[in-house]
């Protein structure tokens, strides 16, 4: 048996439980003796001013991740993110792996989170990503890390139960070079059980090249929780914890995202809002009633080019198709349902200097789309030709940096500002801003907003503020201006900027059955719909809104379930035979 050890350097292909500073490829040796701190990061907030685009200019995701936590030391917003490492600083160089200084061999890596008595969750957990961080890394092509969850009733009951352990949930993360002294995302769906707790293990496997070597990474900061290690090879024949080794000064990073409130959905009338969360590059849909309860749908190619997604809106004639400009004045249509990005062609902001789009909507009551562009000194408004390619320059507003444009039922349009952060009306014949209020934070950077079909009297804000430094969800009164805080979107514990946001109503579920005693649920559905009938089901078939079948099913029972899971996100027609009766009823896909 090899025994664990610590050492400054493990040399001539010796094993040893790896936890000092190490030299990498180049010979540099790794230290967190120039790590920034929140000061620093403070003190650049000061010096950035009014800035119209993204957050990542400025900061580094674990940057954004600092002065999160600096600002929501207690955030009681879903989804939760659970972790033993509270400030999420890497301690570069004192990561653990049973290694040499050029392979790791077979690792079981765990930490075990009480739910129930720890974190205060007792209803259960809907688990969507986990987040674990590296430290050193040499690969020549990468190498995979198994991500596990397990149930298990009691947190302290580990490790004794570890051989018996309900797994939940599984997922495998390609490492690479780049994500040496990074926190990295998985995305995992996993439950665990009311009053249940959890464990998180990660699993390293040597493949015999001799070629792939890391750490994961810890934190020597102030923790929570114990971590563990098996590795034959160094000896741990079982999960060891790290106080047994002597090492008890650090814990691994590994955070665990999910909600606390699983469940839910059911009405007639759903109102679901999409927008760009430009810091992830990524098309998306959101509850708005929960805005960290969203929904990925597809990859924008703006970000991926180096520009900002700042201006788009659904047509409300056409639920299918969004529109959007980029502040290179490219103009795109989006399928809804897949997120896809088709250009048109380009549209500027003519007569409008330097400035660049910064919000669209479209109006209700006529359909026409209008868009506003700013400079942090003016403000334009536009009104805006889809098939002619064109953008008529309606006139200045007379605020200084608009960020948005809302447009309500009843025609009258809004704007909020982020140099002076006020609340506008806008009219949308000349173009003229009439002041209403303060708004009650502070704004800065790239976001947006919509209206809201069923609540005239406010718009809503997918804003970001700059003084909790995180993307928030607002419902702003248009009378006064005065506001309250709906939640803060979070992507797995990374910090989101929702460029912009455009609200749709779709009218759903029961109000649109017409066969006596039937019914199904839920509504909208993220992966089950179960269907009930007095009489038999012949059919089901889905279909989407181009009125394409998608799925179907033949039965000749009056119960059955549907796993829809593979759909995408959308809006669907699910068409119902019964009893030789068809009848259709529209389908919100989570």
């Amino acid at each position: 048996m090899k025994k664990i050890y610590l050492a400054i350097a493990v040399c001539f292909g010796s094993l040893g439980l790896m936890a000092q500073n190490s030299f990498v490829s180049d010979g540099t040796v790794n230290s967190n003796n120039s790590q920034v701190t929140i000061h620093d990061l403070l003190d650049r907030m000061g010096t950035i001013g009014n800035s119209l685009g993204e957050v990542g200019d400025y900061f580094t995701p674990s940057e954004q991740r600092m002065l999160n936590h600096h600002f929501n030391q207690n955030p009681e917003f879903a989804p939760v993110v659970l972790t033993h490492a509270p400030t999420q600083n890497i301690a570069a160089g004192a990561g653990i792996a049973c290694a040499n200084s050029v392979r790791f061999t077979d690792n079981n890596l765990y930490q075990p989170f009480d739910l129930p008595g720890e974190f205060g969750i007792t209803n259960g957990l809907e688990i969507s990503a986990v987040e674990f961080a590296f430290d050193d890394i040499v690969t020549p092509t990468g190498f995979p890390v198994t991500v596990n969850l397990y149930e298990i009733d009691n947190a302290s009951d580990f490790p004794g139960v570890w051989a018996s352990m309900t797994l939940v949930g599984s997922a495998v993360y390609n490492a690479s070079n780049s994500d040496a002294f990074s926190i990295v995302n998985v995305p995992i769906s996993a439950e665990i059980a009311a009053g249940k707790s959890l464990v998180m293990e990660l699993v390293l496997i040597d493949d015999g090249t001799e070629s792939n070597y890391t750490r994961m990474g810890v934190t020597q900061d102030t923790f929570t929780g114990e971590s563990y290690i098996m590795a034959p090879e160094c000896g741990a024949n079982t999960p060891t914890a790290f106080s047994a080794l002597g090492i008890g000064d650090r814990t691994f990073i590994f955070n665990i995202i999910g909600d606390d409130e699983p469940g839910g959905g059911g009405g007639t009338a759903v109102t679901y809002v999409y927008g760009i969360d430009n810091a992830a590059q990524s098309f998306l849909s959101f509850n708005p009633a929960d805005p960290s309860d969203f929904t990925d749908i597809g990859p924008s190619p703006i970000g991926a080019s180096g520009n900002f997604e700042n201006a788009g809106s659904i047509d409300p004639n056409d639920h299918s198709t969004a529109y959007v400009l980029s502040n290179d004045n490219k103009f795109y249509q989006v399928d809804v349902a897949t997120g896809v990005y088709t250009q048109l062609g380009t549209i500027a902001p003519t007569g409008a200097g330097s400035s660049t789009w910064t919000g669209a909507e479209f109006n209700p009551v006529d359909g026409e789309l209008y868009a506003i562009a700013s400079d942090l000194a003016n403000t334009y408004l536009f009104k805006i030709d889809i098939s002619g390619l064109t953008a008529q320059n309606i006139g200045l507003t007379g605020n200084p940096g608009s960020i948005s444009l809302m447009i309500n039922g009843n025609g009258q349009g809004f704007t909020h500002d982020l140099v002076d952060d006020s609340l506008y009306a806008i009219d949308l014949s000349t173009g003229a801003a009439t002041y209403i209020g303060p708004l009650p934070f502070d704004a800065n950077y790239g976001q947006g907003g919509t209206w809201m079909e069923g609540d005239d009297d406010a718009v809503y804000l997918s804003a970001f503020n700059n003084g909790t430094f995180q993307a928030e969800w607002w419902r702003i009164d248009t009378f006064d201006a005065s506001g309250t805080m709906l939640g803060a979107f979070l992507r797995s514990g990374a910090l989101m900027q929702i460029g912009w946001s455009s609200a749709i109503t779709e009218y759903l579920g029961v109000s649109d059955q017409s066969v006596a005693g039937f019914n199904f649920y839920p509504n909208p559905v993220k992966n089950m719909i179960s269907l009930r009938a007095e009489k038999n089901i012949q059919s089901v078939v889905f279909y989407n809104v181009a009125g394409q079948k998608i799925q179907s099913a033949k039965t000749n029972t009056n119960s059955m379930d549907i796993n829809l899971s593979n759909l995408q996100p959308g809006l669907y027609i699910m068409s119902v035979t019964i009893d030789g009766k068809v009848t259709n009823h529209k389908i919100l896909k989570k």
